[in-house]
């Protein structure tokens, strides 16, 4: 008798019945290729694996950044509120700029600042954009009600990318001391970075842990934080600790990951 292909149809048949997460699946025998648990996982649900064989090492899913964007985005869209001041934005994405989008569709008007300039136009009514480096753009102090840093200090100073063709260490710290001097006393910084084990991996980015993320923070108070990273080999944030957070091993490559951190931020007067 042929029994080639019973493992298809059988996965199938799961499949079939599964629909989408969120959720829990616990996989009885998954075997040393697990095809049906990474099916699982790419619909959305957490799965928990019980076999008596190990799953082979090129099976075990690598963490990537997937869904970083999804946390950041939507931690501006939950968190900033509508308005009628001055908002300023560090470093737009040159594809999309969605955080100035949202600001400027509740009510804000936008100033940003960046290296290149987005494909993607605001209302010219309420959006100014001034291409050039934040720490060499002047800028009135104390001007703006909201600062919106998203994703954008840890790539500061770093050669070789963004047209920024010097190394400068300590761009970083200069850019969070300089945003705090243009933030109202009584103003917010949204503010996202790369948290994990402490490290630099030019021209890309810098990942922030328990050395370089006090010295970003010096001169901040810190009205909120939350920390997201990926675990039990399930390539999903979630939250964690900041301990937990510390203790991520970033990555780079084709398969680039750090944890995140979230950030609302006043000037510690």
């Amino acid at each position: 008798m042929d029994i080639s292909g019973s493992r298809g149809i059988e996965r199938q048949f799961a499949l079939d019945h599964l629909g989408d997460g969120p959720g829990t699946v616990l996989d009885i025998g998954p075997g040393p290729k697990p095809k049906a648990c990474m099916a699982a996982i790419e619909r959305g649900f957490d799965v928990v694996a019980v076999d008596m064989e190990p799953i082979r090492e090129e099976w075990v899913m690598a963490y990537t950044l997937k869904g970083d964007r999804k946390f950041e985005w939507g931690f501006v869209k939950n968190t900033l509120p509508s308005g009628q001041g001055a908002l300023l934005d560090i470093g737009p994405a040159p594809g999309d700029p969605k955080p100035a989008r949202i600001a400027a569709g509740r009510g804000w008007t936008v100033t940003a600042v960046g290296l290149e300039e987005p494909f993607r136009r605001l209302p010219e009514n309420r959006y100014t954009f001034i291409q050039g480096d934040f720490n060499e753009v002047d800028l009135a102090p104390n001007s703006f009600d909201y600062i919106l840093n998203i994703s954008t200090i840890e790539h500061f100073g770093l050669a070789g990318r963004y047209g920024i063709d010097v190394l400068d260490e300590d761009a970083d710290l200069r850019g969070m001391a300089k945003a705090r001097t243009l933030l109202k006393p009584e103003g917010r910084m949204l503010f996202t970075i790369p948290v994990g084990q402490d490290a630099v991996f030019p021209p890309r980015h810098r990942v922030y842990g328990a050395q370089r993320l006090p010295l970003l923070l010096a001169g901040w108070q810190v009205v909120t934080a939350e920390y997201f990273g990926k675990f039990s080999g399930v390539d999903q944030y979630v939250e964690c600790t900041r301990k937990e957070a510390y203790q991520i091993e970033p990555t780079i490559g084709e398969k680039a990951y750090y944890g995140l951190g979230l950030f609302v931020l006043a000037v510690d007067l």
